[in-house]
């Protein structure tokens, strides 16, 4: 059964249970499961109001999804289990819905930028879960790190495409060195998982998608942290390729992420893997 455990001091969030289904979600959006309680996976791929984002095999659907009682719009994944080995595992583990809920709530109750995470749900046969979905807020005009890239006219309010690559790189890596300070380690802090917006200053501000993948430690750990950078970095391989992304750009992400620390053997090992990358594609630099 979920566990009812969340978010900020002052939130409250209500747990129903009806037949095979298990809810919790919060009081300022109770009336959305009187919506989307009785849907499964065949029943939001046919809703009107569920508009299809992203389908990854047969595992796992994104919707956006507006809601007629709340006036609110909600991004829900919903993932199905159809192994009997994989529904097995989760009885004494958290399956992937579970991992994205409460690891994006403490999260976000650290610090990290996030959407935030409204209602948890889960589908069961007997014991086993069938399915889980994971609702949070849909923020209005956002776009991941991959959009931003790949749209030149993105750069154009923050002076085009050189200087959106130092901010970028700036922004980022002070982003990555809050969260490691938090003891919070994302791993899969692709392009696609980063969301980007112009803040009210006009400057470039950056949050963070896809909670599943977030380590949560007691305490900062510097192990941790050079395995996420490396990791991190790995992950960044094709766009340092196909975007410009220059060296100059990356020591300015790990000076912005280093918090003032000595990190001359992280440099080291990031000059390395840089070469690495140069000599795999010729980088191409793209004109503002």
């Amino acid at each position: 059964m979920i566990v009812p455990s969340l978010v900020r001091s002052g939130s409250r969030i209500l747990p129903t249970s009806t037949g095979t289904s298990r809810w919790v979600i919060s009081a300022a959006d109770a009336s959305l499961l009187e919506e989307i309680r009785g849907h499964d996976w065949e029943r939001f791929a046919s809703d009107p109001r569920a508009k299809e984002v992203l389908r990854v095999r047969r595992k796992r659907a994104c919707y956006v999804f507006e809601s007629e009682s709340t006036r609110r719009r909600y991004f829900i994944k919903v993932y199905r289990y159809e192994k009997l080995g994989t529904r097995l595992r989760y009885l004494i583990r958290r399956c992937q819905g579970e991992k994205e809920w409460f690891q994006g709530n403490e999260a976000i109750r650290r610090g990290m930028r996030m959407p935030e995470y409204v209602g948890l749900g889960e589908r069961y046969a007997g014991l086993l879960k069938t399915e889980t979905y994971c609702i949070s807020r849909y923020v209005d005009g956002l776009r991941d790190g991959e959009v931003w890239l790949r749209n030149p006219a993105a750069a154009k309010p923050l002076g085009g495409r050189s200087r959106f690559l130092r901010q970028l790189a700036a922004t980022f890596g002070a982003a990555v060195g809050r969260n490691h300070e938090l003891a919070l380690y994302h791993r899969e802090m692709k392009p696609s998982n980063l969301f980007l917006e112009i803040g009210e200053s006009g400057k470039l501000e950056i949050g963070f998608l896809d909670a599943k993948h977030i380590t949560v430690r007691p305490k900062p750990s510097e192990a941790e942290r050079t395995k996420n950078l490396v990791r991190t970095y790995r992950m960044w391989e094709a766009a340092i390729r196909e975007q410009g992304i220059a060296t100059k750009h990356i020591l300015r992400f790990l000076a912005a992420c280093s918090n003032d620390r000595k990190d001359e053997s992280v440099k080291s090992l990031f000059l390395r893997l840089v070469a690495e990358v140069e000599e795999t594609g010729v980088q191409r630099t793209p004109s503002d």
